[in-house]
C-alpha cells in the first residue's frame, strides 16, 4: 500500500464508500475544519460523468442515445424532486414526533433532510452552464475517440474534467474562496476499483483528494438491513446474505488489489479507526489533505458516540448469516478484540 501522504493542498475533496460504510461520519468530521466547506447532500451527478469518462479513456465510443441520456440525467439531477419532497414533508409534519420514529428509515430520512433535496443550481449557481460545456467537450472526444491513442485521451479528458470540477468548486465557494469544497460520494469505490477496473479516474483528477472509506463487512451488512437499504430487510435471510457476499466479495477483492498501489491523491480510511484510533487517524487525514485548523473538534463527529454503531452484528437475530459472512469475507473483518485491549 502507498503510505506516502501528500502535503500539497488539493482544490477539492471527495469522500466515498459503498452502502453503509461510514463515509458520512468522515464528512461530518471535515465540517469541523476552518479550511473546508461541505456540499450538503450526496453529489450523485458525478456517476454519469465518470461513466462516460471511463469508457472514453478505454477507447470505447458511446452511442449518442446513451450519451444524451447521461447528459439529461446529470443536468436534471435533483431538479424534479422538490415538489415530491414538499408533498411528503407537508404530510410528515402532521404526524406526531413520536409516531414518526416508527416510520421506515427512508421516510424518516426524507423528513430530516427535506431541505437538502434540491436541484444543484441552489447550491452551485452555475451548475447547468458548467455541465453543458463539459458535455460539449465530452461529445467532441466521443466523436474522435477511435483516432486517439491512450496518451491523447488521458490528456484531453484530464483537461476538461479538471476544468469542470474546478468551475463547480469556484461556484460553490464563491462567498468563501479560501475554503476547500468537500463532496460526499462524488467518486465511490465501485467506480474507482471495479469500473473500469483500475483507479483511472483518480489519474484524471489529480487536483482532487479522494478518500475511500470501508467498514467491517458484518456491520455493513447489518446496517443495510437495519436501515432498509437495497431492500435487504424485505428478503429472506438466506437470499440476502448470499446476495451480499456475491456482490461485495468481488467488489472488495478488486479494491484490495488496487489499494496496494494507490495514486498519491487517494487515501483509504477504515471507519472503525476513526473511532478506536481517532487521534492518529485524524492526524493522518490532516496530513494527507494539508489541513490543520480543527476549530470545532468533536462537534459533528464524536468517536465515543459513534462507537455505538460498531459491533452491531453481535446483536443480529440471524447468527447463521454472520457466520457465513465471516467464512467468506474473512479479509474484511475488523479486529475489535484487539482494539478493546489497547
Amino acid at each position: 500500500m502507498n503510505t506516502s501522504l501528500s502535503i500539497m493542498p488539493y482544490h477539492f475533496i471527495t469522500v466515498g464508500g459503498s452502502v453503509s460504510t461510514g463515509s458520512t461520519p468522515l464528512i461530518d468530521m471535515l465540517r469541523e475544519y476552518d479550511e473546508t466547506k461541505v456540499v450538503n447532500g450526496e453529489f450523485r451527478p458525478g456517476k454519469y460523468i465518470f461513466q462516460i469518462a471511463a469508457d472514453l479513456l478505454l477507447g470505447n465510443q458511446i452511442n449518442m442515445s446513451k450519451f444524451k441520456s447521461y447528459k439529461e440525467l446529470t443536468l436534471h439531477y435533483g431538479r424534479d424532486n422538490p415538489r415530491l419532497f414538499k408533498l411528503i414533508f407537508s404530510l410528515l409534519i402532521r404526524i406526531p414526533k413520536n409516531a414518526r420514529e416508527i416510520l421506515p428509515y427512508k421516510v424518516q430520512y426524507l423528513h430530516r433532510n427535506n431541505r437538502k433535496f434540491r436541484g444543484y443550481e441552489k447550491r452551485i449557481p452555475a451548475f447547468s452552464k458548467i455541465t453543458e460545456r463539459l458535455f460539449d467537450d465530452l461529445e467532441e472526444i466521443n466523436h474522435h475517440v477511435h483516432s486517439m491513442d491512450i496518451r491523447e485521451r488521458i490528456n484531453k479528458l484530464n483537461i476538461i474534467m479538471e476544468r469542470f470540477f474546478l468551475s463547480v468548486c469556484d461556484s460553490f465557494v464563491r462567498d468563501n474562496p479560501d475554503k476547500t469544497p468537500v463532496f460526499d460520494q462524488m467518486i465511490n469505490p465501485n467506480k474507482l476499483f471495479s469500473e473500469p477496473g483500475e483507479p483511472v479516474l483518480a489519474k484524471l483528477l489529480s487536483s482532487a483528494a479522494i478518500i475511500v472509506v470501508s467498514r467491517d463487512v458484518r456491520d455493513q451488512y447489518c446496517d443495510m438491513i437495519r436501515k432498509g437499504k437495497k431492500e435487504y430487510h424485505l428478503m429472506d435471510p438466506k437470499e440476502r446474505v448470499n446476495r451480499y457476499i456475491t456482490e461485495y466479495k468481488k467488489r472488495y477483492s478488486d479494491m484490495q488489489k488496487k489499494l496496494k498501489e494507490l495514486p498519491e491523491n487517494i487515501l483509504h480510511v477504515q471507519f472503525e479507526d476513526l473511532i478506536f484510533n481517532y487521534n492518529n487517524k485524524k492526524k493522518e487525514i490532516e496530513k494527507f489533505l494539508g489541513i490543520k485548523s480543527h476549530i470545532k473538534p468533536r462537534q459533528y463527529f464524536d468517536p465515543e458516540k459513534a462507537a455505538k454503531n460498531t459491533c452491531i452484528f453481535r446483536h443480529h437475530d440471524e447468527l447463521d448469516e454472520i457466520k457465513l459472512i465471516e467464512r467468506n469475507m474473512e479479509k474484511w473483518l475488523y479486529d475489535f478484540e484487539y482494539m478493546n485491549e489497547l
